[in-house]
């Protein structure tokens, strides 16, 4: 498998999900680095941080959008508000349980939002983020 992308963000407030999301990662992209956050305001932190070292940002984010503290949908304004002021190429995919075709429709309003996927990952959306 590819690993030509591979440094990801994972943002889930389910710490097993988190978990269980590297796991898998790991198992199919051994090389690849992967974060976590179970708080979505911490993540924008550590993306804040990393724009103002001029370290390597990730280049996917898996985002979770039922969240209590920050939601998906507030996370990628603030996303949106970032890269007002300093662009950068990282993508989101949607990462959630949701059904609803309200989200999706939602999601397409977000132009890094790539594409939403179902809880768990698998091997196909992993294939399908690295391209």
């Amino acid at each position: 498998m590819k690993e030509n992308k591979s440094h990801f963000l994972l943002i889930d407030d389910d710490e097993i999900n988190n978990f269980l999301s590297r796991e898998i990662l790991s198992m199919y992209m051994p090389l690849a680095k992967i974060d976590a956050f179970t708080n979505p305001e911490k993540a924008l932190e550590y993306i804040q941080e990393k724009l103002t070292t001029q370290q390597a940002l990730p280049d996917i984010i898996l985002l979770d959008i039922n969240m209590p503290l920050m939601d998906g949908w507030e996370f990628l304004k603030a996303l949106d508000h970032l890269e007002e002021r300093t662009h950068f190429n990282t993508i989101v995919y949607i990462y959630t349980s949701s059904v609803y075709h309200e989200d999706k429709l939602k999601a397409q309003r977000f132009s890094r939002v790539k594409k939403m996927f179902t809880k768990p990952l698998s091997l196909d959306a992993i294939q399908e983020m690295i391209g």
